[in-house]
């Protein structure tokens, strides 16, 4: 009742945003300021509708019958959206779990536990891959985002999978990069602001766009830094502002067309970040973490790509490749676990027999044992390569039949590396020191797809949908244990070779009927899956090793409506998902591993609207309402999960909803902004059951920001603020492993600055 009360108060802040925008307008142009989510305001009186590639073709967004938001380049920045973080303060529904740079886990309508992603990332054409670290959970470990000079950031909502395959079973996220073009220009983006018990921050970002041959060649470079001040202390290690951010890097974009018929696009991305954990400990005090060692993490990202595109006269061939080498280095604190091994005499019989434990010297002895490998910290360097390629032949989209078939390709590499590495009293490594354990492990997944979609129009304004994908994957794990560590059950073992593999079908079917030029509805059944794999060898027993993949079926229905001559757009989808053999953790009562157990349902609805009251003031809400709950017990043969029939999926909340303002006059030969906005995101729960010490509630907060301005010509200014009103929203909440140390994250406190731009 209290959350349903907050979101009424919330809520009623809308028309507050509209009366601090509600000033007499003038004029109001498209190509400055925000735009919303689901169109473009013209320089008239009427909402424009955006160009989208969801559907691996162009389409105009309210004509596409799918869920989508599309952002646009204007609008992120008025929301003071940079990166992965922030895009869920303009997409209700999407979740993003932080657990610092380089180590973001997203999730859509619900579909959120550990292993392979399930919402896939995309640079315009190229998937961008997780790394599976030491737990097999690429999912958790997804590269950051910059999200400077870019055309639209598009949202696709539910399964993905005939189009764009494993791991985008709960949707995907497609970054569209402004390309080079024929003008030249150049543009730079200045970004200086104050955090609330941090400090200063401040991020660069340019553009230069060069034609080199006229309608043939072209570059367009772009460079960004971006420095963020911490506001997490510890004051047990002496330091300060742990979870302080930097990141540095730069994106090369080069466009050919040798022929009128032939495009190539080439890119290159780099990206390097380097930060910490960002987890607090409320017990200890307000942003003071508790952390034994220090968790820092570093992150280099490259990512090369290619694009032919060939108007073949019948069909479009386009061909993609990607290659992304990523190398990363992160850390993990195992010390309030391992604290608990002091006068424990089943920890002290993993070093000593039962006898020696059974004494007091014994015990004396253990103790002592257990303070001269400890506090540690679990160090794991990784490097990963992924390649991937894809070729389709797409058929000019008009007449009675359109159609698409394609091809997929894809081989990810990684080497891991995980030591216990002993830390001093300031939490540094101690590099001097013996390594408590080390292992290293191998992981490699090939996949391999053919995919086709058809469109048939028997009758005018009726489009009816199939899709299907096959998909076959391998997956092989190997490792060793070169020193072992007795307190965690680490035995020295030698190099071993596990693998698993798995082929299947995908679907897909659509049906979409324009009722008018203004409405459209439709109704679609998709089914998406991600692979499974084999857990890292690290002691268990053969049966636990494979674990298989997770499927479900989404069926959905919605209808956009496009009113009033342009002034209003609103958008409603309903939908429900079966969820079917989750991959989830288990544990053996020594090691912790993923395995299938359980299923779930999934019920929503999202609702979409802007609105131009009067020229000039455009208003905007999203509201995303599901219920995400396990339809049986979290049980199989080999291990009883936490999770039980009726418990909600953890870190996944039941309403959420975002209300923007935003207004456009003409100031003395400026053009003037003012816009407002809000997000709300409901409460949800760290883990399924209320006896789990994990079961920690998270959410409940609404972040409102703020921007005001003036530009003209080639130049703005503007003021802004986040999280006006300072609250402290949990992201994340939890408890330290094997401890009932509560660990949460939030959002960034309260930040103020200032934004100039200046182009030719």
């Amino acid at each position: 009742m209290e959350s349903a009360k907050k979101a009424v108060c919330y809520a009623s802040l809308l028309p507050l945003l509209h009366i601090i925008a509600a000033t007499p307008a003038a004029a109001t142009e498209a190509n400055e300021g925000a735009l919303p989510a689901a169109g473009e305001v013209s320089q008239g009186e009427s909402i424009n509708d955006i160009t989208v590639t969801a559907q691996k073709r162009e389409t105009r967004l309210q004509k596409t019958p799918a869920s989508i938001n599309a952002v646009t380049q204007s609008t992120l920045e008025n929301s003071a959206v940079y990166g992965l973080n922030d895009l869920a303060k303009v997409v209700p529904g999407l979740v993003i779990t932080d657990n610092g740079p380089g180590q973001r886990r997203i999730a859509l309508r619900g579909i959120r536990s550990p292993g392979e992603p399930q919402v896939a990332i995309y640079y315009d054409e190229a998937p961008l891959a997780g790394a599976p670290g030491t737990t097999s959970d690429s999912g958790g470990n997804q590269g950051d985002l910059q999200l400077f000079d870019v055309e639209r950031v598009e949202v696709l909502r539910g399964p993905q999978g005939t189009l764009y395959g494993a791991s985008s079973m709960g949707g995907a996220v497609r970054i569209i990069y402004r390309k080079p073009d024929e003008r030249l220009s150049a543009g730079v983006d200045l970004i200086g602001s104050t955090t609330h018990y941090a400090g200063e921050n401040y991020q660069v970002n340019a553009m230069v766009n060069v034609p080199i041959v006229d309608d043939r060649l072209a570059i367009r470079a772009v460079y960004f830094r971006r420095k963020n001040a911490g506001w997490i202390d510890n004051p047990g290690l002496g330091n300060e502002s742990i979870n302080r951010e930097e990141t540095e890097g730069a994106r090369l974009l080069l466009r050919a067309k040798p022929t009128d018929w032939l495009t190539l696009d080439f890119g290159f991305h780099y990206y390097d970040a380097t930060g910490a954990n960002p987890v607090w400990a409320p017990g200890s005090g307000k942003f003071i973490s508790a952390s034994l060692a220090k968790l820092n993490f570093e992150d280099k990202n490259r990512l090369y790509t290619g694009t032919a595109n060939a108007d073949l006269g019948f069909a479009d061939l386009i061909v993609t490749g990607s290659y992304q080498d990523r190398d990363s280095s992160f850390r993990r604190d195992p010390n309030h676990f391992l604290l608990t091994a002091f006068n424990n005499p089943a920890f002290c019989r993993r070093h000593f027999t039962a006898a020696t434990c059974a004494t007091p010297q014994g015990m004396q002895n253990f103790n002592a044992y257990v303070d001269s490998v400890t506090p540690l910290a679990y160090v794991s360097p990784q490097t990963m390569k992924n390649g991937s390629g894809e070729v389709r032949l797409q058929s000019k989209d008009a007449g009675l039949l359109s159609w698409t078939v394609g091809a997929y390709w894809s081989l990810r590499t990684s080497w891991v590396g995980s030591s216990g590495i002993l830390v001093d009293a300031s939490g540094d490594l101690r590099e001097d020191a013996p390594l408590d354990f080390k292992r290293r492990v191998r992981d490699r997944l090939r996949q391999v797809a053919g995919f086709g979609e058809v469109s048939v129009r028997p009758l005018d304004g009726l489009t009816v949908t199939g899709g299907i994908r096959y998909y076959d994957y391998r997956r092989t794990v190997a490792g060793e244990i070169m020193k072992g560590f007795d307190l965690i059950n680490f035995a020295v073992q030698p190099w071993t070779v596990r693998g698993t593999k798995e082929n299947g079908l995908l679907y897909k079917a659509n049906v979409a009927y324009q009722l008018s030029p203004e409405v459209l509805v439709y109704a679609q059944a998709a089914s998406g899956f991600r692979p499974g794999g084999a857990n890292q060898v690290i002691g268990l027993p053969s049966s636990f090793t494979p674990y298989q993949s997770d499927k479900l079926w989404t069926y959905e229905a919605g209808a956009k409506t496009t009113l009033l001559n342009g002034r209003l757009l609103f958008n409603l989808t309903g939908y429900v998902t079966d969820w079917k053999n989750l991959q989830v953790t288990g544990n053996s009562g020594t090691f912790l591993f993923l395995t299938n157990a359980g299923n779930a349902k999934v019920k929503g609805v999202e609702i979409e609207t802007v609105a131009l009251p009067f020229r000039g003031l455009q208003l905007s809400a999203n509201v995303n309402l599901l219920s995400a709950k396990l339809t049986s017990d979290q049980i199989n043969d080999l291990v009883i999960a936490s999770g039980r029939k009726g418990d909600r999926i953890p870190q996944i909340a039941n309403t959420g909803f975002s209300v923007a303002a935003q207004y456009e006059w003409d100031l003395g030969g400026l053009r003037a902004l003012v816009r407002s906005d809000l997000s709300y995101v409901g409460p949800s729960y760290g883990d399924f059951r209320p006896d789990s010490p994990s079961y920690r509630r998270m959410g409940d907060y609404a972040d409102v920001g703020a921007r005001i301005g003036v530009s003209k010509d080639n130049w703005a200014a503007y003021i802004f603020a986040t999280n006006l009103f300072d609250v402290r929203g949990r992201t994340t909440a939890g408890v330290a492993v094997g401890s009932n140390v509560e660990e949460v994250t939030t959002i960034s406190p309260r930040t103020i600055g200032v934004n100039l731009k200046f182009g030719i």
